[in-house]
Order: C-alpha cells, then structure tokens, then sequence
C-alpha cells in the first residue's frame, strides 16, 4: 500500500512539475494546474513500454527526469521570449545571452552574495532533480507490474481521444492540454532547417559586402559638420508602442517641457522616428546595427560584425581626429571588443567613483553617469568628441525613479544619492510581467531618463549635436497600429542650428515632438543618411 501511495505522490508531483505555470504566460493559474500535460503523458506511455520491454534501468529514469525538467523550461523560453524581444525563441540563439540573464539577475548584490546566491541556485537545481528522478524512478519501477504499465497506457490513449473530441468542438476556452513543449521544440528545429538559420558567416557577408559598397560610395569628407561634437544618447526601452498608444497626450506634455527647457538655452531641436530590427531587447545589437549599417538581430551576428573589419560610424569619425568615447555604465566589466566598433575608450560602471543606494539596472541614475561625462570627458576634451551613452534607469522591471538635480553639479557630490528615490515601485522579475503598476513605473521612469537626456544636452557649451533615441520597444505588452511597432522616438538637438539644415533625409520636423503620423526609417541607413548629410560642399 504504502508503495502506491508513494506512486500516487510522485505522479503528482510530475504533473505539477509539468503543468508549471511562469510568470510570463497568459493564463490563469487554476486552469494551468487542472489541465494535463501532453508531454507527461507521452513520457509516461514511453516509460512504461520500455520497462515492460527491457525492465527497469536507471538511465530510464535518468532519460526521464530530464525530459519532464526540458517541458517547464522550454515553456519559459517559448513564453518569455516573445513579450521581452518581439520573436519567436530560438533556443540554439537564445541560449548565447545565458551570461546576461545571470546578470540580469544577480547583478544588484555584491560579488561574495552572487557566490552565495550561485551556489544556493546550483544547490536547489540539484534537490530538484533529485526529487524529479526519484519521482520518475518511482513510477518506472511501478510499471514493472504489467498491470500498472497497462493502465497507463490506457489512460493516456483515453486523455488523447478526449482532447481531440474536445478540440474538434472548436469551443472557446474548453482546451483539454497545457501547451506542448516537444511539440514547440520540433517546430522550432523545422523551423531552423527550412530557413537555414544557421547561415550566420554567409548572410552576414552579403551584408557587409552590400554595406561596404554603399560607403565606398558615400562622401565621407564630413566639411559640414566642422568638427562639431556629437553625441548619441540611447534611452533604454524608449519605444513608439506605449508612447502611441493611452500615455500619448501625457507623452506631448513632457516633449512640450523639454522644448521649452532648450529655448531657455538657445538650442534647436528636430524630431522623427528610426527603426531598429530588434523589438522588445538587445539593446546593443541595436546599437550595433546603427553605427555599421548593417542588421544585426541576434548574438551571433553581433560576434561576427565584431570579427570583422566592416567600417562603422565611430571608426570614421575617429579617421577624421574625433575621441570616440563609449560611456555604459550598466557595464559590470571590461569589453575589449568595443574597439572593434571604432571606440578608443570606455567609460563602464568600474570607472564610475558611484557611492549611493544601487538601482534596479545600472547602479547608477543616468543623471549621476552623464555628470561623470560632463566632468571626466567633455571639459577635458582637447579634440572634437563623438559620445556613445547607454541610459540604465529606465531598463525594465521599472522598479525605481531617481531624484533628478536641476543644479548638475550635485549630482556629482558625494552622498547625492545616499537617500531613497523618488519614487518606487513594487515591481520585480518575479511579478514584473503581471504587475498592474508597470505600466506607470515605465512611463515615469521613460520621462526621467528624457529629462536627464535633455538637461545634458543643456549644459554643453562646446559647439554640439547630440542625438536622443531610443534601442528598442520596452518589454511589455501593447497595442498600436502594426506597422509601427518598430518605430522609436529620435531627437536631434544642437547650438548650431545651421546643422539642423542638412538633415532633410532624416525626415524630422522642428521641436521635440516628432509626427505621430510619421514612419521611421530602418536605423542600418543611419551611417550613410549622416555621413551625406555632412559631406560635401559646406
């Protein structure tokens, strides 16, 4: 008796195991739990084939255990990927950016707590498969009893009939199975094969080829520019999705604001829209894209523009004397391979003398970093500069706002950020996906790093022109019209409004609010619209 009973439990367990539900699906909790896996069941009628055929082995249930842990993790994958990156997931691609989720989630404790937590994970991961195999085992050697191995059989054969004489209902809401992850993983793989998605080395070729005949047929002589400094300042998650949509009026406001805020300084600004390939994350593949031209969708192809000798905008300008300067501070660590892309230096997080409270991203507020720019780069600026800054404060999950200083120079004092933020949200990667305040804390977190974007540019006094876009569309769910949910908001100001004349192909219209009946053009044509908008005659 007491072995059945062991067997009732462990078949629970599988099932629960299963039948998980993530945070990032869309379904409601009590129906994920009631409704029976398909794969289970097919492991379990596989399972106890091959012991009424061989007996029981502990491979068997080795085999198992990790196919029922592969059905819940797959399912994150498949669930995840699309709301965070705006695409199918692709496993063979997506498990390259590994390194970032661990980041992603353990970068806000210090290096001996990540150890601990590391170490805590392994520890858990461990138990739970333990408990898994033991659970499988369990059940495997139960199906040594023929009849049992039959049963079995029999109930899954009866759960298949009845799935399908429900589905052939074609009732809403009356569907008998969870999601399949094998069925998923087997797409997935056709999917790879009839597209040939392993082609990296070949396509990306054909794109820089096509590039590089473009820029060889670009003026690069950039007489108009005259050794203006520019900057190019990506705000994290700063998308047309949201923006579009319910938030738009509130979104003017804030545009309106920051206009006024430049009059004040006599500066000029122009507005539009440009189209990165990423959607909903990958922000440096996006950054990638913009300054060589050529689309970089995943890891992969990052790694290879990386290896290669393709020509971008920062290299050029440092051909013609710039100081390329690439300011991230949500860099943990050193990255050799941004020289590749034309920077002679960084400025990452370790560079970065930050003493406050951390945040939910980057440590630091982006105000804090660009005052480090202000002091350590821009006034100790003896050549013309080209700027790269990577904003951290509004990375999702949104979860804090931080104060913003009017007089800049105490955001460089000592302790200016020993205090709370202004604003916090109850917001985690636990319940981000679910939290009804997220949509709040991305809007406020958005109008501050525009702010801080903004003022920055306010207290340049060297002859500048500084870009304001945003990488991607944020992570969350909304609606707007197809055709531009790719769209992100771009801001040209400068104190040399003559700049401003040349920007035609840009398709901008004056002020900071751009057309939302506008389209943007695809970011891989940035390089060229730039270096024909300031070559030439002057």
């Amino acid at each position: 008796m007491i072995r059945w009973i062991r067997v009732l439990v462990a078949l629970v367990a599988l099932h629960a195991l299963a039948v998980f539900p993530n945070p990032a699906e869309d379904i409601v909790a009590s129906a994920a739990w009631l409704r029976p896996s398909p794969d289970l069941l097919l492991l379990l009628a596989l399972g106890s084939v091959a012991v009424l055929a061989f007996g029981f082995r502990r491979p068997m249930a080795h085999a198992m255990a990790l196919c029922v842990l592969f059905v819940p993790l797959y399912r994150v994958g498949v669930t995840l990927l699309p709301m965070l990156y705006g695409r199918p997931f692709k496993p063979h691609v997506d498990l390259l950016e590994a390194p970032a989720l661990v980041h992603l989630l353990l970068h806000a404790y210090s290096v001996p707590v990540q150890w601990l937590l590391g170490a805590a994970a392994g520890i858990l991961a461990g138990g739970l498969y333990w408990l898994v195999y033991q659970s499988c085992a369990a059940v495997l050697r139960a199906c040594t009893n023929a009849r049992f191995a039959g049963g079995l059989l029999v109930v899954s054969q009866l759960a298949v009939v009845l799935g399908f004489v429900i589905g052939d209902r074609n009732l809403p809401n009356t569907t008998l199975w969870r999601t399949s992850s094998f069925e998923a993983a087997l797409d997935d793989v056709a999917t790879m094969i009839r597209t040939r998605d392993w082609r990296v080395g070949e396509v990306f070729a054909e794109r820089a080829q096509t590039a590089a005949r473009e820029l060889a047929a670009t003026p690069q002589d950039l007489a108009r520019l005259a050794n203006v400094d520019v900057y190019v300042l990506f705000i994290e998650s700063y998308g047309r999705g949201v923006l579009g949509n319910r938030a738009r009026p509130e979104f003017e406001r804030w545009l309106m604001d920051a206009e006024t805020e430049l009059h004040r300084h006599d500066l000029h600004a122009a507005s539009g829209w440009i189209q990165p390939t990423v959607r909903g994350g990958g922000s440096v593949f996006s950054h990638a894209e913009l300054f060589s031209g050529i689309v970089i969708e995943d890891r992969r192809y990052l790694d290879t523009l990386l290896a290669s000798d393709a020509a971008t905008l920062p290299a050029i300008l440092r051909a013609h004397g710039y100081h390329t300067v690439d300011v991230q501070p949500g860099m943990p660590r050193a990255w050799p391979e941004a020289a590749m892309l034309g920077f002679e230096q960084d400025v990452f997080r370790p560079a970065f003398d930050y003493d406050g409270i951390r945040y939910h991203w980057g440590d630091m507020p982006d105000q804090r970093a660009l005052q480090h720019v202000l002091r350590h780069v821009v006034r100790q600026a003896r050549k013309p500069l080209f700027v790269h800054f990577v904003s951290v404060t509004s990375h999702s999950p949104f979860a804090m706002v931080p104060p913003y200083f009017t007089d800049w120079s105490r955001a460089g004092q000592p302790g200016a950020y020993a205090g709370p933020p202004r604003k916090r949200y109850p917001i985690t990667w636990m319940n981000y996906t679910k939290s009804p305040q997220v949509e709040a804390a991305y809007l406020a977190t958005i109008h501050y790093g525009l702010r801080t974007a903004v003022g920055f540019a306010c207290q340049l006094k060297r002859p500048s022109l500084v870009w304001i876009l945003g990488d991607h569309q944020p992570p969350l769910r909304y609606t707007d019209r197809p055709g531009r949910l790719h769209d992100v908001p771009m801001h040209v100001i400068t104190n040399r409004p003559e700049l401003l004349t040349h920007l035609s192909s840009f398709r901008l219209r004056d002020g900071m609010l751009p057309d939302f009946d506008g389209r943007g053009f695809p970011s891989t044509r940035f390089v060229f619209r730039f270096l024909r908008a300031f070559s030439g005659t002057k």
